[in-house]
């Protein structure tokens, strides 16, 4: 990945305007768009991952922050602890899947999309006030290993959140701060293992910050003006085809 590749520049800043409107307009884990169409646009699979995880800085950092008085340390603990000790397994299957054969991480981006999309579209969980500890571990260590590997760590947390009696505030800042706490540890361990293009990675993701906060803007009125329900199921659907395309495009060369 080359800081002076014009068209890839240009490509990133498209992606990551067209995944925060969508997030700004329907409330999508940004990553579940942006992950696939940058490594569909030539971008490598843990650059695209380091891209995103600069983009969820500032904004899950600004958002954590204005809705700290809803942050839930005890049911937040347990799900983090699994979370980050899983992270590393993740990036190390990522390691050895992308010296084997980038093809096969790159399709395993579009296995993810869809199995978000099922999920959130799918599975009616009968929510309950208090689940077991196992869960909890389960929750996070899966989620974790998911976000070592191609950066879409969401699907288990939104099954576990569908699980509870949570407020919306809550459940938001349950899995902004979980994917918050993971950042500096995942950059250190991608950085590690990928060396150069993570740096060059980190600052297109902070360049590109003030692009992704337009979008944002962008999206809130969007969602005002259509509908958010309708926006949803648009981007289901947009989604759903992202998915195919992203597990089967890196077979066809």
């Amino acid at each position: 990945m080359s800081m002076l590749d014009l068209n890839e520049t240009i490509w990133i800043g498209c992606v990551l305007f067209v995944g925060s409107v969508s997030s700004g307009a329907v409330g999508f884990g940004v990553g579940l768009i942006c992950i696939p169409l940058l490594v569909l646009g030539g971008v490598s699979l843990p650059s695209a991952i380091t891209i995103m995880l600069m983009t969820m800085l500032f904004v899950n950092g600004v958002s954590c922050y204005y809705y700290r008085g809803h942050i839930h340390w005890p049911s937040i603990c347990p799900v983090l602890v699994s979370h980050l000790i899983a992270l590393p397994i993740g990036v190390a299957t990522l390691y050895l899947l992308d010296t084997f054969n980038p093809d096969i991480a790159k399709a395993m981006v579009g296995v993810v999309v869809l199995l978000a999309v099922a999920m959130q579209t799918m599975l009616r969980v009968e929510p309950q006030d208090k689940l077991g500890r196992n869960w909890a571990y389960a929750a996070g260590g899966s989620s974790g290993y998911i976000e070592g590997l191609v950066g879409m760590g969401s699907p288990p947390l939104i099954l576990y959140m569908m699980a509870h009696r949570w407020g919306m505030h809550r459940m938001r800042t349950f899995i902004w701060l979980i994917f918050l706490a993971d950042i500096a540890p995942l950059l250190l361990m991608l950085w590690y293992v990928f060396g150069r293009e993570i740096m060059v990675a980190t600052f297109l993701g902070v360049l590109f910050f003030p692009v992704s906060f337009i979008g944002a803007r962008v999206g809130n009125r969007l969602g005002q003006w259509l509908g958010t329900e309708r926006l949803r199921v648009v981007m289901y659907m947009f989604l759903i085809l992202l998915g195919l395309i992203s597990i089967v495009i890196p077979f066809l060369h």
